[in-house]
């Protein structure tokens, strides 16, 4: 199966959906710093990065993906992102993979 099968599947496209949409909710995006940060590394697949994130208050999630160097798209093991963007305090790229939407624990 080709990388982007495993990654980017219609749940992830029914985030975008409700994200934009729905209105109570808006996009979970990178601040500038760390959406540079990403410009910068290679992609773990066409316009998506998995990375390690650190949030300021110690807590660290270990597979995140980071569509286009800036939205939050998801997190492995829950059905929503369980922090805020503005949280983040360093991102580290891993590459590592996984099916998005397998899985998922209430947030």
């Amino acid at each position: 199966m080709p990388d982007f099968q495993v990654l980017i599947n219609p749940e992830i496209a029914a985030f975008y959906f409700r994200s934009m949409f729905e209105g109570t909710r808006g996009l979970n995006t990178l601040p500038q710093k760390l959406r540079q940060f990403l410009l910068d590394q290679p992609e773990t697949t066409q316009d998506l990065h998995v990375v390690s994130v650190i949030l300021k208050d110690g807590r660290v999630f270990e597979d995140v993906a980071i569509s286009h160097c800036s939205l939050v798209a998801a997190v492995r093991g829950h059905a929503h992102v369980p922090f805020d963007a503005k949280d983040i305090s360093e991102l580290r790229v891993t590459h590592r993979r996984w099916g998005f939407g397998q899985q998922a624990k209430p947030s």
